[in-house]
This record gives structure tokens, sequence and C-alpha cells, in this order.
């Protein structure tokens, strides 16, 4: 815990354009993902469609809960990948940078994901 009081390089960590620009949107983004699966996803059914392929059809069925992982594993994925782009801006910018926007890729797919899962529930 010891990265979290604050130091020069924590000011100048969020004070950085970049990051502070790929932070508020992964957060935007996130807060929209769970807004959408929360009341998009119809939760009167029994069983829901997981996971869907063109080759094989369903391939996964469950509760439609379930599909709330998706949220989750992006928010921890974002969680972490916000601790490693600080550690690392403390010795290198650049990676901390192509790491934040990797995140941001990275959650843009898991909600477009989520979308696809509802709409096939749906």
């Amino acid at each position: 815990m010891l990265f979290f009081i604050e130091t020069p390089s924590c000011r100048f960590f969020l004070r950085d354009k970049i990051i502070a620009t790929t932070v508020s949107l992964i957060i935007i983004l996130n807060l929209t993902h769970l807004g959408y699966v929360f009341f998009k996803m119809p939760y009167h059914i029994d069983l829901a469609v997981l996971r869907y392929s063109v080759t094989l059809g369903v391939d996964f069925i469950g509760s439609p809960y379930r599909i709330l992982i998706i949220f989750f594993l992006s928010f921890f994925i974002t969680l972490t990948n916000i601790i490693l782009a600080y550690i690392l801006y403390i010795r290198t910018k650049l990676l901390s940078h192509f790491l934040m926007i990797i995140t941001m890729l990275v959650s843009i797919l898991l909600f477009m994901f989520s979308i696809l899962v509802v709409y096939v529930n749906s």
C-alpha cells in the first residue's frame, strides 16, 4: 500500500493528459457497461445464453446473473492495470500510456461482448 501515499509522481500521474483521459473514459465505459447489462438483460428468464458461436451455436447456458461476471472481469482488469500503470509511470511514462490505452481497448471489447450476449438473449 506504499504506492498510494501521495508522492510527487502520484500527482504527476493523475495530471498526465493521456492517463487522465484514458482513466476517465474507462470509468465512464465501465459505468455504462454496468448500466446496460443491469437494465437491458431480461432477468425473468430461467436460462440465458452466455456464449454463442456461429459454427457450433449455443455453447454455454446459465443464470442470467452470470452475465455480470463480464462486467466484474472488466472492472478487475481496469483496477489492476491502473495500479500497474502507476508503478510503471514512476519508471517510464511510455509503458504506462500503452497499458492504459490497451486497457481501454479491452474494456471496449468486453462491453461489445456484453452487448452481443444481451442481444442474443432478448
